[in-house]
């Protein structure tokens, strides 16, 4: 996990955010992948393109009514 997406599972955590959106990611390819620790877990599904640019991604935490749906 790199520094900003451990800061951003920080803040989520600390704000008490179950779902959020992020744009420009550089991930390439798609995904999934739990993010973070202990009570703040978010469950990160992502969609790049092949240059590593313009990505979309939806962080979901995992543990409550979300993380039952899921």
């Amino acid at each position: 996990m790199s520094c900003m997406s451990a800061e951003l599972v920080e803040t989520m955590h600390w704000r008490k955010i179950d779902v959020c959106c992020v744009q420009e990611t550089r991930w390439t390819g798609s995904g999934a992948r739990v993010m973070g620790k202990g009570m703040s877990r978010y469950k990160f599904f992502w969609q790049g393109c092949k240059d590593g640019n313009a990505g979309v991604g939806l962080l979901f935490q995992t543990g409550g009514l979300i993380g039952l749906l899921m």
